[in-house]
Formats: C-alpha cells, sequence, structure tokens
C-alpha cells in the first residue's frame, strides 16, 4: 500500500543514495547513446535522451515530452470535431481514438469562448495543429490531466485572540540566520498594549534558549482595488468577492480620490520583525513568540557546501488551489526540503489590502515551519507599488550580499548560490540592479558553492501565448549575457499560470553552454491556469502542462542534482516531470550539455 507522504527522489543528509540512482540513469543513457551516431555539439533525440557535446554540465530529462518532432510538422488545420469535456481525473483518454493515425492525437486544447473559466475541449486534431494552437497531445507520454475551470476563494478570518501572533512566516534562507515576523492586533483582548516583540530561541538538542528582539510598525493606505467588472464595488453583509472582505455602508466604490472616505482607508496590523543571527546551520529549534504560549518547529538550512532540497513555487494566491499547493509543499517540508523560494504574486489583493491579511493566515501553516525567500511579482506592484510585500515579506539583510534594494538580492545556502532578481526594477546595464547582478556573479567561489540558481518573477522564456517572452524582453537581453558568463546552472520564473520546462537556451536557442530555464507559476491563483502556448520555440520547448502544482530541487552533491515537478491534481508520491542534472566538472564556471 503507497504512503501519501511523498518521498523525495533524493534524500539531501545522504548523498550516496542520490549517487546510486543518479548513476544507475547515466549509465542506462549512455548504453542506449552508444547505439547511435554522436556528433560533438550537435543535438539529436534518442529515444526522449538529448545528446550534445561535452560541457561542464550533463542533463537527462527521464520524463519522456510530447512527440515535438511531430508537432512542428507543417499540417492544415482540419476541422474540430468537438468531443464532450469529460469528468476531471475519470479517464485516460477524452477522444475516440479508434483508427487514429500516427500524425493526429487526442488534443487537450482551450475553451476560446469560455475565456473566464477556461475549460478544456478535447478533439482529434493533427498534432501540428495541436501544439500550435497551444493544445497538449493526451498519449502515453502525457497525464491524465484534465483542465478545469476557476478554483473557489479562500478567505481565513482571524481566529486567534487580540495581541495574539497570526500570519507568522519565517523569512530567510541562509544556514545562520532566521527573520521572524507576524501580525498582531496592538492590545490584548483586556485592553493593554502589547508590550513587547520578541522571540524566543530553543536550541531542541540542548534546551538553550536565547532571546531576540526586533520592531514593530502598522501602515496606512487607500483601498483602491484593481477594477475588474465590479469587483471594486462592496457591498454590505457576508458575502466575499475577488479581492476580499466587504465593509458596511451599502455600495461603494474606493478609488485614489476617495482619501476622505473612512471606508476606503486601510490600516494593518501591527507587524513585527526579529532577526535572529549566528544560528547553528541544519539544526532543529523551536521558537515562542511574545504573548504566545506555544513553541512552533523550525530547522534551519544545511550549512555551505551540504546538500540541499529547494522547494519552488511561484503565483501561489489563496484559492482551494492554493491550498492544495500548500499541503503537497509542506509534506515535501517534513521530508527533507529545507528552505523555499516564491517567485513572486503572493496574495493577488491587487490594492484591496485587506486580502493581505486573508493571504497570511492561509499560507502560515507552510511558512512558520520553513524558511522562505520571496520577490515580487506585478499583483504587488500594480495599484499597490510593493507597499505590502515590502512591510511583510521584503528580504530583510539585502546589504549581506551587496545589493542597494529588499527587491533583488543573493544568498549562499547549501550547495548553492541563489540570485533573486526583481523583473520591474531598472534592468539596463547603467542600472543599480545589473551592476549588483554582475559584481554578485563574479563573486561566487564554485569550490564552496558548485550550483548557481537563479529566479525571477517574469520568465524570460517561454512558448506561453498568455505571458509571452515579450514582458521580459528587455531585461532578458540586458542581462542575460550576464547569466550565461557565469554559468547560472538553472534559472526559474513565475507569472505564467503554468509548467514548462526548456531546455539548455541562449540568446533564444538551443546551446550546450546555455541555461535550463523553467516556468514553475502554477501554484494556485485565482486567476486559473494559463491556457495557450505558441507553436514557435518548439525546438526549445521540452515539456509544457497548464496545470497547478510546484517543484523540488535537490542538489545532492557538487555533481549531481535532481529537478521534480508535481502536478496538484496527482497523488503526492508522484512526479509529473522531473530532470537530472549532472556536472562533469565542479568548479567549472560555464557550459551546459544535454545529453
Amino acid at each position: 500500500m503507497m504512503s501519501d507522504s511523498p518521498q523525495l527522489l533524493v534524500d539531501p543528509q545522504y548523498p550516496s543514495h542520490m549517487d546510486t540512482q543518479v548513476s544507475d540513469l547515466v549509465s542506462a543513457a549512455k548504453k542506449k547513446a552508444k547505439k547511435n551516431l554522436i556528433i560533438a555539439g550537435v543535438m539529436s533525440f534518442i529515444g526522449g535522451v538529448i545528446v550534445c557535446g561535452a560541457a561542464a554540465m550533463t542533463i537527462i530529462s527521464i520524463t519522456k515530452p510530447w512527440d515535438s518532432t511531430h508537432d512542428v510538422r507543417p499540417a492544415p488545420a482540419p476541422t474540430p470535431a468537438p468531443a464532450p469535456t469529460p469528468e476531471v481525473g475519470t479517464i485516460r483518454f477524452a477522444c475516440n481514438v479508434t483508427g487514429m493515425d500516427a500524425d493526429h492525437c487526442c488534443c487537450m486544447h482551450c475553451d476560446a469562448g469560455n475565456e473566464r473559466s477556461k475549460h478544456a475541449l478535447f478533439t482529434i486534431e493533427t498534432k501540428a495543429w495541436c501544439f500550435k494552437n497551444g493544445g497538449q497531445c493526451k498519449t502515453d507520454r502525457t497525464s491524465d490531466y484534465v483542465r478545469k475551470g476557476r478554483a473557489k476563494d479562500i478567505r481565513l478570518k482571524s481566529s486567534v485572540e487580540p495581541g495574539m501572533p497570526e500570519q507568522i512566516n519565517l523569512i530567510g534562507g541562509e544556514p545562520d540566520q532566521l527573520v521572524f515576523s507576524w501580525a498582531s492586533t496592538a492590545t490584548y483582548a483586556n485592553g493593554t498594549v502589547v508590550a513587547a516583540t520578541q522571540v524566543m530561541l530553543k536550541e531542541v538538542d540542548t534546551g538553550k534558549i536565547t532571546v531576540y528582539h526586533g520592531n514593530r510598525a502598522e501602515y496606512s493606505a487607500i483601498i483602491q482595488p484593481e477594477s475588474h467588472d465590479e469587483a471594486n464595488e462592496f457591498w454590505d453583509g457576508e458575502k466575499w468577492d475577488d479581492h476580499g472582505a466587504v465593509r458596511n455602508g451599502g455600495y461603494f466604490k474606493c478609488t485614489v480620490m476617495t482619501y476622505e472616505d473612512s471606508r476606503c482607508l486601510y490600516t494593518s496590523p501591527v507587524i513585527h520583525t526579529v532577526i535572529a543571527q549566528n544560528l547553528k546551520p541544519a539544526t532543529r529549534y523551536e521558537y515562542q513568540i511574545s504573548g504566545d504560549s506555544r513553541w512552533r518547529p523550525v530547522r534551519t538550512p544545511p550549512a555551505v557546501g551540504q546538500p540541499i532540497a529547494f522547494g519552488i513555487l511561484a503565483d501561489l494566491g489563496q484559492t482551494e488551489d492554493s491550498q492544495k499547493t500548500l499541503e503537497h509543499m509542506k509534506k515535501f517540508g517534513s521530508q527533507g526540503v529545507s528552505s523555499i523560494l516564491s517567485l513572486g504574486d503572493l496574495a493577488y489583493a491587487d490594492g484591496y489590502h485587506p486580502a493581505w491579511d486573508t493571504y497570511g493566515r492561509l499560507a502560515e501553516s507552510l511558512y512558520s515551519e520553513h524558511p522562505s525567500a520571496y520577490i515580487a511579482g506585478n499583483h504587488e506592484l500594480k495599484v499597490e507599488q510593493n507597499l505590502n510585500f515590502v512591510k511583510r515579506y521584503g528580504w530583510r539583510t539585502p546589504e549581506k550580499s551587496k545589493s542597494f534594494d529588499q527587491m533583488y538580492f543573493s544568498f549562499e545556502v547549501g550547495l548553492a548560490h541563489v540570485v533573486m532578481l526583481c523583473s520591474y526594477c531598472d534592468s539596463s546595464p547603467t542600472s543599480s540592479q545589473y551592476a549588483w547582478l554582475q559584481q554578485d556573479l563574479a563573486s561566487v567561489n564554485r569550490s564552496k558553492t558548485p550550483w548557481v540558481v537563479a529566479g525571477t518573477h517574469v520568465p524570460w522564456y517561454t512558448s506561453s501565448n498568455h505571458h509571452g517572452m515579450w514582458e521580459a524582453k528587455r531585461q532578458r537581453l540586458s542581462m542575460e549575457h550576464l547569466i550565461n558568463e557565469a554559468g547560472v546552472d538553472v534559472f526559474f520564473g513565475g507569472h505564467l499560470h503554468a509548467y514548462e520546462r526548456m531546455g539548455s537556451l541562449y540568446k533564444n536557442a538551443t546551446n550546450p553552454n546555455g541555461t535550463v530555464y523553467i516556468v514553475i507559476g502554477d501554484a494556485g491563483n485565482h486567476e486559473g491556469p494559463a491556457c495557450g502556448f505558441f507553436g514557435e520555440g518548439s525546438e526549445w520547448s521540452v515539456f509544457r502542462e497548464n496545470s497547478f502544482g510546484m517543484g523540488i530541487l535537490n542538489l545532492t552533491n557538487s555533481t549531481h542534482g535532481l529537478w521534480q515537478w508535481h502536478r496538484n491534481q496527482d497523488n503526492v508520491t508522484e512526479v509529473a516531470d522531473h530532470l537530472v542534472l549532472t556536472r562533469s566538472n565542479a568548479e567549472s564556471a560555464s557550459g551546459l550539455t544535454m545529453i
């Protein structure tokens, strides 16, 4: 009987497990490759395994993608023959495939006439048509996933007594530092003012307790929700809309000009921040927040040079899908994931500031136990100008990486140097972010951190026609040569509400000395999964699917790593896509090869 508890394919505490597993996979790939003619530097497809010339990094694609060799062949689009949309998760294929030839497939594509719910349609199409129109051929190499509509929002009200901590999250990722952030009312139930902002941190093995003090502050802003139909109108009662709780007083609108209407003014709870430094890496602690009697568990990330597993997600939001992502990631946290990278678009408040409080309550189950590094997305920027993000989730010590801004920074943990970029900050060659990135990448010591992992909100590469490559074009054209020259191994993006894994790329083309790009903006936001992909870019788009999920990056030693993507619809133990990463030279600063 299979357990519901996830089992990481790599145990970061026991590198020999990964060595054995990856060695078997590499050996199998090499045996298969010997049967084929290998020309250095020329890519060929061998039974789902891609081969290129020698360089510093080897990538073995374990999950077979849909057959892109057929998808890109020109063919006229036949008249679609609509088939009934099946119930989610109940069938293997949604088309009658009797008599279907090799050039056609059961194509899952978008219902263009139902943009709001974006349900999937299933029709038999040529593979070329399916690919060109943003679909996915359902075959033995693709999932049973059937795309559903938008999920229901979850808006949690406060369940703690006045003055007690809530919306707890741990900002960080470094092995020797934790930042504790939480919210509370200004007074306790008896009317006395909350007297202290402190955290008692207890080392579990020794029982040693250290008290850390911090600061606290409220902030205020005008509620001005981004207009979606009537979503920026609020009604008296218990009804909820796209942007959060409603207030008393019948219908009313809030804009930048309604600053004299008290119903349109938001004052945050007290936001507390405590920084604990000089901690022991890979150590179990418990912490107690001032005013609370509960001790909560946390484990510091591993020391620099040690194996590490990252959880990676983006575009979370606060829906039933978001909750599923949080539950899955928390299960992996109990199995060895020690640090989380959250790549923007957190609360989807869009100017309705109380939604940051409901988001904090929902996300607390994960972020109160696992240190997380956050960057901002477009939903933090527009209308809100990053106000709520910076106050609650901004990186607290950017100066440690010589950054000038909380919006972009780097840190070292385990076997990785992690770079977090700002999609909506100036990236031109004369900008502070450009100068910082150039200096930061030059400082990487591959003997300490053999892997370099980067992340930003807007993906540099994607074949999506929903959020296309034009959105990050300026940043990519300005900075990509820095990423390539430094030999960044993997570059993650969010923004697109889907999953897509690219090959090794540089300057919009497959390149054995390039970087692997992965889009992971599929954590569960209220807008639903993005629908539609372009046919262009097929030569470097390896696997893509418009479903929700999250990913795990395991860096087990200086030469071997493993990427896993988990689809929310599956049992948490299942891996929907994974990629073995191997480095032939741990100290090399450039060069990627796919075999």
